[in-house]
């Protein structure tokens, strides 16, 4: 995501935070299916780093999240027409 965003070079989209809180919840949910996973199994040191790597910085970009719905700048599609002549036989 963050080649696309850098070679579509747009205007960042802004998220209210109520609009985040699904995929959030989902991304919490398999994180914590994991981590139930990982601890039965006796991984404990993957739990850490998924903490450390994984959930803080989604937990500290979801609170960054601005509580106003911000404007998303959308571009009217383009479309174009080819006119081909089609001999008749």
């Amino acid at each position: 995501m963050s080649v696309t965003a850098l070679l579509w070079r747009n205007n960042p989209i802004n998220c209210e935070q109520g609009q985040l809180n699904i995929p959030f919840a989902v991304y919490l949910s398999n994180f914590g299916f994991a981590t139930v996973m990982s601890l039965t199994a006796g991984f404990f040191v993957p739990v850490l780093l998924g903490l450390s790597l994984g959930v803080t910085p989604a937990v500290l970009l979801w609170l960054k999240g601005s509580s106003t719905l911000g404007q998303v700048p959308i571009e009217p599609p383009e479309i174009s027409v080819a006119r081909v002549k089609v001999p008749v036989k």
